[in-house]
Formats: structure tokens, C-alpha cells, sequence
């Protein structure tokens, strides 16, 4: 009996075709621990989720990364969304992630630690930095975001308890979404100097 010969690119592009017919493959919730974590110049990461069992190959495109509210790290929890499929060039197959989240602690919480651990490392929380608070300070700085209740708070509690403050000024400092850098931060706190309450003196 003669049997049919066909080439590996139609192998690859058969198991491609059958896994991107499947339901569960093509909408996947995947939870593992993040190792290999690697971003290219492109853009892209590149990254394995495994557990005690096994392992699994994924890239995150740059488009659906510029998306993290987090920076994965090797060892992290995690869970992904996206597909399973073929590359059929490699013969290889992987998840296509298109989000992911930390796995218990939130988005926004694991990107507040990770800053502050940054900023504590970059010796900005060192307590010899800190300056003695003076008795009747001439400027007041505020640092907090222009549309929320904070700025009016402060100034109803400062009219209440410091009567000799003035408003004199109030600039809007935005707050950048996602994880900060320490630079962006350093920046923030310079500009605080032209949202001011300033007192006689």
C-alpha cells in the first residue's frame, strides 16, 4: 500500500489548523509560576509558566504588554490569558498571552511594592535623607491629585487648625497610570514646589 508523503511545513500547518479549532485551547485561563522572564528590544516577552508537573512556552506580544499594570518577575505567580497554538516555522507550541495578572495580590498592589522596594534600594526612604520639620514652615507642599478630595480636605483642615495659611498657588500634578519609575517620582517631587501653600512669614 503506498502512503502519502507530505512535507513537515504541511504537518505543522495540519496541527496548527486542529489546535485553533479547539475551544478550551483557543480561550485559556492558565495559572503557573513565571521563569525565564525575557523582554526583547522588540517589545515582546518572552516567558515559561510552569508548576511541579510541567511547563509551558508563552510570549506576550508588545501590545498586549504595554498593557501590565505590573512588572513580572521570575518566581511570581501568576495567571494568563490568551491561546494555545502552533508557530509553524518552529514546529513549537505555545500560549499567546494576552493579559496577565499576579496571582492573590492585586495589579495595582504588587506594582506599589515593587516601586517601593526600588525607591527603598535607591536609598530615598533612608531616614538620613530626612529633614527636621520646622516649627512654623513657610511652604507647605502638597502632593496629590488635582481632581481627587485630598487637596480640599488639606485645605479646609489647614484653614481650621493654621488660619495664617494662604493659598497662593495650586498646580495640577497628574499621576502617570502603571508602575512609576523613581525618576518620574524625583520629578513629581520637584514640581511640588509650584503647588504650594504659602505662609507669611
Amino acid at each position: 500500500m503506498e502512503q502519502n508523503i507530505i512535507a513537515v511545513s504541511q504537518v505543522n500547518e495540519y496541527i496548527k489548523f486542529l489546535l485553533d479549532r479547539d475551544e478550551l485551547l483557543t480561550n485559556l485561563c492558565v495559572r503557573g509560576e513565571v521563569s525565564n522572564y525575557k523582554i526583547y528590544p522588540s517589545g515582546h516577552h518572552y516567558f515559561t509558566l510552569k508548576d511541579a508537573e510541567g511547563a509551558l512556552k508563552c510570549v506576550m506580544f508588545r501590545s498586549s504588554a504595554q498593557r501590565l499594570r505590573f512588572r513580572p518577575e521570575n518566581g511570581m505567580q501568576v495567571i494568563a490569558y490568551g491561546r494555545v497554538t502552533v508557530f509553524p516555522r518552529d514546529g513549537a507550541y505555545q500560549l499567546y498571552c494576552s493579559a496577565l495578572t499576579a496571582d492573590g495580590a492585586g495589579d495595582l498592589y504588587v506594582a506599589f511594592e515593587q516601586l517601593k522596594e526600588k525607591l527603598s534600594r535607591e536609598g530615598l526612604f533612608d531616614p538620613a535623607h530626612k529633614k527636621p520639620l520646622p516649627r512654623y514652615p513657610h511652604t507647605i507642599a502638597i502632593i496629590t491629585s488635582a481632581a481627587g478630595a485630598a487637596i480640599m480636605d488639606m485645605l479646609r483642615i489647614l484653614a481650621k487648625r493654621y488660619p495664617l495659611a494662604k493659598n497662593k498657588s495650586a498646580s495640577k500634578l497628574s499621576r502617570k497610570s502603571g508602575p512609576s519609575s523613581s525618576a518620574s517620582m524625583r520629578s513629581r517631587v520637584r514640581s511640588a514646589t509650584r503647588t504650594t501653600i504659602r505662609l507669611p512669614t
